[in-house]
């Protein structure tokens, strides 16, 4: 029989065989058990994989496009809209490199950490919008999405809730490169309803102008309370959750 490797799902059977057969070997009663003993002899239930979760499995291989206003330099989101403009954009050439190569689904970076959205977002002027492409009326978000349904590819989208170089500079006053990953940085409660606002609406526009998506990408999650027992200060699992 030829080798031809293990899928994804294989692989998940495969290790909760070997983990079960490990269960029997530490003293469970059956192999089928969802629960294991720990040191102390006391049943710890296991965690199984939702049927979501083994379905974004089953998908294998998926792209991500890191695409915005710094492919043109900026740094920190100082350049103005106005230096997007891009004369030659085809986003189902993106999809069709990303289906070539096995991908299910593809995400894009809808808006970056430099805060220029792809989209003609209401909750800011530092968007394709205001840039020459396609005369302010483009939206490189639509036409992403577009190409994956027509291309039988699912999409998602891209959208760091804690670092928006270009509001941190104007709306909260924040000294450009400097301290923007700060876990404290909105700290002050004015300023954190007013990021809070901004980022509810942006996933508003995405999740209800564009879906259905295969998922949401919040970038940094991780880096506050949401993980671990050691408290680490700040807002960011609230303004990520």
């Amino acid at each position: 029989m030829a080798n031809r490797g293990l899928n994804r799902r294989e692989l998940v059977r495969l290790g909760c065989g070997t983990f079960a057969g490990a269960c029997v070997a530490w003293g469970t009663t059956s192999s089928a058990s969802p629960f294991l003993a720990n040191e102390s002899g006391s049943a710890v239930q296991l965690a199984k994989p939702t049927a979501e979760q083994l379905a974004f499995q089953d998908m294998e291989l998926g792209v991500f496009i890191h695409y915005s206003i710094d492919t043109y330099g900026s740094v920190h989101g100082a350049s103005p809209a106005s230096i997007f403009n891009p004369t030659d954009l085809n986003a189902e050439q993106w999809v069709l490199a990303a289906k070539s190569m096995g991908a299910k689904y593809v995400v894009l970076t809808a808006r970056h950490e430099q805060g220029f959205c792809l989209w003609p977002s209401k909750t800011t002027d530092y968007s394709i919008k205001s840039s020459p492409y396609k005369d302010g009326k483009g939206d490189i978000v639509k036409e992403f999405v577009d190409a994956c349904r027509k291309n039988d590819i699912k999409p998602g989208l891209y959208n760091p809730p804690w670092i928006d170089d270009n509001w941190d500079a104007h709306e909260a006053g924040f000294v450009k490169q400097r301290d923007n990953a700060s876990i404290t940085k909105y700290d002050d409660p004015s300023i954190f309803q007013k990021v809070l606002k901004k980022e509810t609406e942006q996933l508003r526009e995405l999740m209800t102008g564009y879906g259905p998506l295969v998922f949401i990408w919040d970038d940094h999650f991780g880096r506050s309370d949401s993980l671990g027992d050691k408290p680490h200060g700040g807002k960011l699992m609230i303004l990520a959750s």
